[in-house]
C-alpha cells in the first residue's frame, strides 16, 4: 500500500498513473521522462543570482532622549469636535490642491540581515 501511495504521489504531480496493462519498461520510460522534465524546470531557478544580505546593526537609543523629541500631548484632553472636511472623499480623488508631479524610478530591492539573524527584503516602489 505505501509503495503504491509513494508511486502515485510521484506521478500525481506530472500526470495520471500509467495504465496497468503497459509493460514495466514503458512505465519506467515514462517515469524517467517526467522526472527529466521536472529537473529541467528546476535548473532554470539556479540561473537567478543569489542575493547578498548586508548586515544592519541595531541602534540603541535612550528612551528619555526619544521622548524629548516628541511634541507635548495631553492624552486626557477632549476637544470640541469639528466637521471633517474630507468626509465622503474616496481614494480615487486627490485632496492635494497643487499636487507635485511624481518622479518615476524603477523599484529598488534591498536585502538586509539583522544582528539576530533575521533576513529582511525591502522593495521601494515609490
Amino acid at each position: 500500500f505505501w509503495l503504491k501511495l509513494a508511486l502515485s504521489s510521484l506521478f500525481l504531480d506530472f500526470g495520471p498513473l500509467p495504465h496497468p496493462s503497459l509493460p514495466a519498461t514503458m512505465m519506467r520510460f515514462r517515469a524517467v521522462q517526467r522526472l527529466q522534465a521536472f529537473k529541467g524546470c528546476t535548473r532554470s531557478a539556479s540561473t537567478v543570482p543569489a542575493p547578498t544580505f548586508g548586515t544592519v546593526k541595531f541602534e540603541k537609543e535612550d528612551v528619555e532622549k526619544v521622548m524629548k523629541e516628541l511634541p507635548e500631548f495631553n492624552f486626557y484632553e477632549i476637544k470640541e469636535g469639528s466637521p471633517n472636511p474630507y468626509a465622503g472623499t474616496t481614494l480615487d480623488r486627490s485632496i492635494l490642491l497643487d499636487a507635485p508631479k511624481p518622479v518615476l524610478t524603477a523599484p529598488k530591492t534591498e536585502f538586509s540581515k539583522l544582528e539576530n539573524g533575521l533576513k529582511v527584503v525591502s522593495i521601494d516602489k515609490q
